[in-house]
This record gives C-alpha cells, sequence and structure tokens, in this order.
C-alpha cells in the first residue's frame, strides 16, 4: 500500500502472468460499481479477494517513449480479468481528449490520464468543489508552517471530519 505494507493478494498474484517480469504501475481497485479509495481500504481489511489490479505503466528504463511502454505492458497482460491492462487510446486532438473525458465521465467514470508525447501524464477529472470547515491543523517541525490540514462538513449533530489535505500549498501559503 502507500505507507509502504506489504499486501497479502494470493488471487492477485496467482491471475499475474507468469511472462509479466519486472516492476509495473497499477491501481488497485474495487471492480463492482465506482471504486474509491475508501472502499479499496475496505476491501483490503475485511475481503480483499474483491480487488483487481488495472496495470498502467512499466517502470523499465530500457523503454523510453509512452508507445513503447504501453506496447511492452499489452504485450505482457490480458485486456480482461482480475489482472489486466488499461485500455488505451490515442487522441489526435483537444478536441478529442475532451470528448474521450466527456465519454469516461458521463458512463460514471472517474476521469483520464492524457500521457504526452514526452512521456509526461496528466490525470484529468471533474472540478468538483465544497465548503469545508477547517477543524484542526498540523506544523512542520523544521519550520513555523502548515504541514496539512484536517478538514470536516458542519451537520445538524456537529462537525463530521471528511479527510485531510497537505497538497497543493505553496510555501507561502504554509506559512501564512
Amino acid at each position: 500500500d502507500q505507507n509502504g505494507t506489504e499486501l497479502e493478494l494470493p488471487h492477485l498474484a496467482a491471475e499475474f502472468p507468469k511472462k509479466a517480469t519486472g516492476m509495473w504501475a497499477g491501481e488497485l481497485y474495487v471492480a463492482k460499481g465506482r471504486s474509491r479509495s475508501f472502499l479499496v481500504a475496505s476491501a483490503i481489511a475485511k475481503d480483499p479477494s474483491t480487488l483487481s489490479l488495472a496495470i498502467f505503466d512499466v517502470a523499465d528504463a530500457t523503454v523510453k517513449s509512452i508507445n513503447e511502454r504501453y506496447e511492452k505492458i499489452r504485450q505482457s497482460f490480458p485486456d480482461k480479468g482480475t489482472v489486466h491492462v488499461i485500455s488505451v487510446e490515442q487522441a489526435p486532438s483537444r478536441k478529442s481528449i475532451q470528448e474521450q473525458f466527456q465519454s469516461v465521465t458521463n458512463a460514471g467514470g472517474e476521469g483520464v490520464v492524457v500521457h504526452i508525447s514526452t512521456g509526461i501524464g496528466y490525470k484529468i477529472k471533474p472540478l468538483q468543489s465544497i465548503d469545508c470547515i477547517v477543524l484542526g491543523y498540523a506544523v512542520r517541525e523544521n519550520k513555523p508552517q502548515i504541514r496539512e490540514l484536517l478538514l470536516g462538513l458542519a451537520t445538524e449533530k456537529g462537525f463530521r471530519i471528511i479527510g485531510k489535505v497537505s497538497n497543493g500549498f505553496s510555501e507561502s501559503d504554509r506559512t501564512e
């Protein structure tokens, strides 16, 4: 997982193709409905057999271009199954990217990842905004700056914690 804890997922290990040697980047997800991080965390704790793995990249310094990387992934993993390659489409224009994004999100998908020719990827998701309350904060140990904020929503019964955020702050934001 993201904390470096080793997960025992024998059903995925059994489905992992023998020819797929090396280091791969993928995302665990719950295959039923729209997968969300809290559903994945719950599945890890309660029933890991409900998880699937979508492979989206290869960590191989000898494979430079994005097209070569996807070709290596396609050669190593099946299109469908518990462990599979993500679907990839080439977009000839920005308009086609926008159309694909609309198609994916209208179908209940989370968004799209766009890789440019240099290999840099951008995750594009719908913009959503909610009004939150800062319930608390943590400061950095080495500077008088915030490290993260604890966010919540006001309810009829008080405040409900919805999560913490530590990304997206500039150094000056953190000091202010």
